[in-house]
């Protein structure tokens, strides 16, 4: 989940809709008017207020060629830009007051600067975040000023592309600025409903890695009360008195009745779109019972078989579930049963119950993910269970590795840097969910800045204790956060069997992305899953079953093309690729197929010395084997070499 916070007010998904009223030109230059429009706002349930801070002197020039007069169809039709500018302008001794009397009401109150001397002046009120406006998209130069303030800045995309939005994007992240909402805004006054495209928005957090929203200027509150459906998480709408109160933002303007309308209609759609949830709610809880399961329909004896004219699948609800009527068909049951019993596990011997069933899903990116996944709360209380806090050898973490392991763990390493080596630019290196430490190790050695990220120390601490002044424990995702916030900079950052494990992918390869610098390289490494090699195994019965679903361990599972996929979605280019030991192979002779053989340790033991043997002969000839093998969709890894696009 991405980090944008107003005077300590969390904004973005989980959270209440951030809602704006923009008092623009709408006070007529009366203090008076402004201050009733600020209370008007309060009352409708505006969280802020926010200015427009310019004069007409530094917004444009006085004069009067065409280029400076207003045509094409606008309500400002008639006038020169100074004149417009010169009667909708904020005084900007009003703003200190202004911003007082809304806090004091509990709003927050922020503005959109036009040029760089009103940032001055507004850092020296302490304004707590900014607004860049759509026609000020194109300004480098005040969005580097206002970058450089590091407060949040929302963003306005009226007018503008996809390649006016990025640039703008890389320079408010180059200087400094780690908080970024993009409003979805179409820059005409008024605007079409028809011409809103909310779809936008969803797309501008995904290609962005920014929080979405709107910046409205239909009328009604339509489009501003489904847009948080799409995804919204901030509305910002111009606020009047009245319509007739002849400021020039009247006409797109909502009066404070509408306003109120609008805040307690998005309060509603909050409350309707709830949370993602599966197996019912508290007002489902009696229809529950009224479910299908498995009762016994006639009487039986002690020593009779169950068929189908004994066991059916009825309502209610009391009895087993059906997905276990194939398995009870046929055997029999170990007492007398009475007709209307719902059926039971006890009535039978030698049968075991079903382990969970887990449903396995295919990402419209292309890669497979688990259905019902656990919480994030389940997920971290099955691993530390599983993996951490244990003096014990279990999971990934092994007390101690034999020579052979220990040069295989280090070959990983090793052909990493034979592909980043000419390409790096800087020597700072993170390794996400770095366990035993190794290729933290590593990297040391060959001259990077470390820095280590697991949610146990377990792994480091017994193998590569010299290092834990350079690792951080503890929640991934909190880390990340942490050192997002301290707009922290890699050069190189190893995401490793990392990817298949977390519940939210594309979340966190977007947070890795504001981590990773301008020419920076991610290397990610997961699990060949759903391969063509499987496929294949699969299709001619070497195998019986998707043995690498194994949930909840994995929760998503990719191949080179879902990886690619993914990782172009979430705005990153591959600059390399590559598999590692096709171990599989193993699958398709019948003496060795570990998933029918107990001979799993002895695939294990022949990876290991058929990859060292070809690492010592030759590091970039055995990279460039593997990256044929990958294309071939083999391979039980896959190792894959970004950077930002």
């Amino acid at each position: 989940m991405h980090i944008f916070e107003i005077n300590k007010r969390k904004i973005g998904e989980g959270n209440k809709t951030y809602i704006i009223a923009e008092l623009s030109a709408n006070h007529n230059q009366n203090y008076n008017t402004a201050i009733d429009l600020i209370n008007a706002a309060y009352y409708a349930g505006a969280d802020a207020i926010k200015l427009q801070t310019y004069t007409a002197d530094t917004i444009t020039i006085d004069c009067d060629k065409e280029d400076f007069q207003i045509l094409g169809g606008t309500l400002w039709d008639g006038q020169s830009l100074y004149e417009l500018y010169k009667k909708a302008y904020t005084p900007w001794e009003w703003h200190k007051d202004l911003k007082k009397y809304a806090n004091k009401l509990g709003m927050d109150l922020f503005s959109s600067p036009f040029d760089v001397t009103a940032v001055d002046y507004l850092e020296n009120l302490d304004m707590p975040a900014y607004k860049i406006a759509s026609c000020e998209i194109t300004d480098h130069i005040l969005i580097k000023k206002i970058a450089q303030t590091g407060k949040p800045v929302i963003i306005s995309s009226g007018n503008a592309s996809i390649q006016d939005l990025q640039e703008a994007v890389d320079v408010l992240r180059k200087n400094g600025c780690t908080q970024i909402c993009m409003l979805k805004c179409t820059a005409a006054y008024p605007a079409k409903k028809e011409d809103a495209n909310l779809l936008t928005i969803k797309d501008m957090m995904e290609r962005f890695n920014v929080i979405g929203g709107l910046s409205d200027h239909t009328l009604g509150i339509e489009v501003p009360t489904i847009s948080v459906a799409m995804g919204a998480s901030v509305i910002e709408k111009h606020f009047t008195l009245s319509r007739d109160s002849g400021s020039p933002d009247d006409a797109f303007s909502l009066t404070p009745d509408e306003f109120k309308k609008m805040v307690e209609s998005v309060r509603m759609t909050e409350k309707i779109m709830g949370k993602i949830t599966y197996g019912g709610v508290k007002s489902e809880k009696e229809t529950k019972k009224h479910r299908r399961s498995l009762y016994i329909v006639k009487d039986m004896k002690k020593g009779e078989k169950f068929t189908e004219n004994n066991l059916k699948s009825i309502r209610p609800g009391n009895g087993i579930h059906t997905k276990h009527y194939w398995d009870i068909i046929g055997k029999e049951c170990n007492q007398d049963i009475e007709f209307g019993t719902p059926m039971k596990f006890e009535f039978l011997d030698n049968i075991e119950k079903k382990k969970k069933i887990y449903n396995i899903v295919k990402h419209r990116l292309g890669y497979y993910e688990i259905e019902n996944k656990p919480t994030n709360k389940e997920l971290e209380d099955y691993y530390a269970k599983k993996y951490y806090n244990t003096n014990n050898e279990k999971g990934l973490y092994k007390l101690k590795y034999d020579t052979e392991e220990l040069e295989y763990i280090n070959c990983y390493s090793k052909r990493i840097y034979e592909v980043i080596k000419d390409k790096i630019m800087g020597k700072s290196f993170l390794d996400i969910g770095c366990g035993e430490g190794y290729t933290l190790k590593n990297f040391k050695d060959y001259g990077f800045n470390i820095t280590g990220i697991d949610y146990s120390s377990f792994g480091i601490s017994n193998h590569n204790n010299s290092l834990i002044e350079n690792f951080i424990s503890g929640n991934i995702y909190k880390s990340i956060d942490n050192l997002i916030k301290k707009q922290k900079k890699y050069g190189l950052i190893n995401l490793q069997n990392v990817l298949e494990h977390v519940i939210n992918p594309i979340n966190i390869l977007n947070k890795i992305r504001e981590l990773l610098s301008n020419e920076g390289i991610l290397v990610i490494r997961v699990p060949n899953d759903f391969s063509l090699l499987q496929e294949h195994l699969k299709n001619n019965k070497y195998i019986d079953s998707d043995f690498w679903v194994a949930p909840p361990d994995h929760l998503s599972y990719f191949n080179l093309e879902s990886l690619k996929n993914i990782c172009n979605h979430c705005n990153y280019k591959t600059i390399y690729n590559m598999s590692d030991y096709p171990i599989d192979f193993d699958l398709l002779e019948n003496y060795t197929n570990y998933t029918k053989n107990n001979v799993g340790k002895h695939s294990h033991i022949k990876r290991i010395r058929v990859e060292n043997f070809m690492c010592n002969i030759s590091i970039n000839k055995t990279n460039e084997y593997y990256k044929k093998l990958s294309e071939l969709g083999c391979g039980r890894e896959i190792l894959i070499f970004l950077q930002k696009k």
